[in-house]
């Protein structure tokens, strides 16, 4: 019985490791992704045509 919970308890605790690295890892990949499209939109912006119409006729 003891091995049982000490191999429950060490498969919960290997779990909450691999669900910290795995979020850790995105959250620098959405850091990223989002400056990343904030960068583009402000491009975007301010390199547009005059003509608001112009996206549309494409």
């Amino acid at each position: 019985m003891f091995w049982k919970v000490l191999a429950g308890i060490v498969a919960v605790w290997l779990l909450f490791v691999l669900l910290g690295v795995i979020l850790k890892g995105l959250f620098w990949l959405v850091t990223v992704a989002v400056i990343a499209a904030g960068i583009y939109l402000l491009v975007k912006m301010f390199s547009g045509s005059s003509d608001p119409t112009a996206d549309r006729r494409r």
